[in-house]
């Protein structure tokens, strides 16, 4: 009973997730709870000496959190001396990719990893929806959500970014010139290949920083749908046996018969993380 029209983009998927969560026949009990200070608590964080422990926990936490922003003008610099010494002149808004996916790899920004649980959304019942109710039949439905990665934990899994589905913090133009995701993939591998051997020499701009240690010990891969004749990009149905979380494994024989969606928008052009 969803009267939504179709989604147009990524970004509108959300609406019609909301509208079949809250729907009477999905028949939902999944909830998400927004945990916030009272102004009564703010007051006494700010005024009650008793309250200091708390008060300093945030500031430092704080502190760290904006890390990044706060040695942001450092990296500018490292990023423009490294383009200069090398003479590279690409395409801006790939330059502007290439130091976003620096600022996943330091875990300063989300990238996004394909749900398999419930704490983001309630992921099972819309599989099921697709599936069940309105007869997806040929592809899994794969979800998703935004996901940090963290360098410093054993166990981190990859996360992914999408050229489809830009979340850079700057956007510089593309350029006028007409040009194939599958070459804006090769020239992005390019420059981030230029950055890390840059950046992971010892006596780098930024030794001895989160930047070298990234450009070190993160891979980053490239992936599309269509063949590169290059070899430069990796075929995106690779993906279904390198990361277990883009397959649903049930006991039900309809749902068996779905392939992983290896052509689906987000992977036309897709770097993992990892």
């Amino acid at each position: 009973n969803i009267q939504k029209s179709a989604p147009k983009s990524l970004y509108e998927h959300w609406d019609i997730f909301k509208q079949i969560a809250n729907s009477k026949v999905a028949n939902s009990n999944w909830r998400c709870s927004v945990v916030y200070f009272a102004e009564k608590w703010v007051n006494m964080i700010q005024n009650d000496k008793s309250w200091l422990s708390l008060k300093n926990y945030m500031l430092e936490s704080g502190w760290n959190q904006f890390e990044f922003e706060r040695n942001r003008v450092y990296f500018d610099i490292a990023f423009s001396f490294m383009q200069q010494k090398r003479n590279l002149k690409p395409n801006p808004y790939l330059t502007d990719t290439a130091r976003h996916l620096h600022t996943i790899a330091m875990g300063c920004a989300p990238g996004y990893a394909p749900a398999i649980d419930d704490n983001f959304l309630p992921v099972d019942l819309l599989q099921n929806v697709y599936m069940d109710s309105y007869g997806l039949k040929k592809y899994i439905p794969t979800i998703l959500q935004p996901q940090h990665f963290d360098i410093t934990s054993s166990n981190q899994a990859p996360v992914y970014y999408s050229l489809q589905h830009p979340s850079t913090h700057m956007f510089s133009p593309k350029s006028r010139k007409a040009s194939s995701t599958l070459l804006e993939m090769r020239e992005l591998s390019h420059i981030m290949n230029i950055f890390s051997e840059e950046l992971s020499r010892n006596n780098a701009i930024c030794s001895d920083t989160l930047l070298n240690t990234i450009a070190r010990d993160v891979d980053y891969e490239y992936f599309h749908n269509e063949i590169d004749a290059h070899q430069v990009i990796k075929s995106s149905a690779e993906l279904k046996n390198m990361d277990p979380r883009f397959s649903i494994k049930t006991d039900r024989p309809s749902w068996n018969i779905a392939t992983f969606a290896e052509d689906a928008k987000f992977l036309r052009g897709c770097v993992r993380i990892g």
